[in-house]
């Protein structure tokens, strides 16, 4: 589709835009079919130099969220628009990988799993942020993916710190361990399949 040299993270949107975040630069968005890479935000923002990181399209697939720190700025988690790609407005300080699912947005926090409730249609928090039951140790390293996936119904995610030796675990809302996702092993970055059935290493 796109070169993407030491890519962090990429997003799709409802209508066939891809955005993605190569190692240097800001984040960039192309056709599905390819094309025309075209820069969507800038190194730079009102609070200097940033690198952004794993962005993740809202359902209008115009705003998106993503990571993003710089030497001015400690690590948080900022709010853009594909039409105003230059006007990026930090959301939640200290934070990162962030995830929105059905009225929420889930990030990390040191190695805590949290979650805030997000009016999406406003782009406002309208809640205080809160930790999620038994996840207050996840998988968390420099660069790497959000160390967990959800679903509709069902949430995934690696525990252990930032150690090799990872597990996996099937969660449900109310912070239930509903099953193990296989032994613990080596694993890196993963994501759930559509069908939650399956996931991803």
């Amino acid at each position: 589709i796109a070169a993407a040299p030491q890519p962090r993270g990429g997003t799709w949107s409802p209508d066939g835009e891809s955005l993605f975040a190569p190692s240097t630069g800001g984040l960039h968005r192309v056709r599905a079919f390819g094309g025309e890479v075209v820069p969507v935000t800038s190194t730079k923002s009102s609070r200097g130099s940033l690198a952004p990181r794993w962005p993740q399209f809202l359902p209008d697939g115009h705003r998106f969220l993503f990571t993003a720190s710089g030497p001015e700025s400690p690590v948080g988690i900022y709010v853009g628009d594909l039409a105003s790609g230059a006007e990026l407005r930090l959301l939640i300080r200290d934070g990162s990988g962030a995830i929105y699912s059905d009225g929420w947005i889930l990030f990390v926090r040191d190695t805590v799993l949290m979650v805030r409730q997000f009016d999406v249609r406003r782009l406002e928090l309208i809640s205080e942020p809160r930790a999620i039951a038994y996840a207050d140790s996840v998988g968390s390293r420099a660069g790497h993916a959000p160390p967990y996936s959800v679903g509709a119904s069902v949430l995934a995610f690696r525990t252990g710190g930032a150690s090799a030796v990872q597990s996996l675990l099937w969660v449900d809302r109310t912070g239930k361990v509903i099953q193990a996702a296989g032994e613990p092993t080596e694993q890196d970055d993963f994501s759930l399949s559509p069908d939650l059935s399956r996931v991803a290493v």
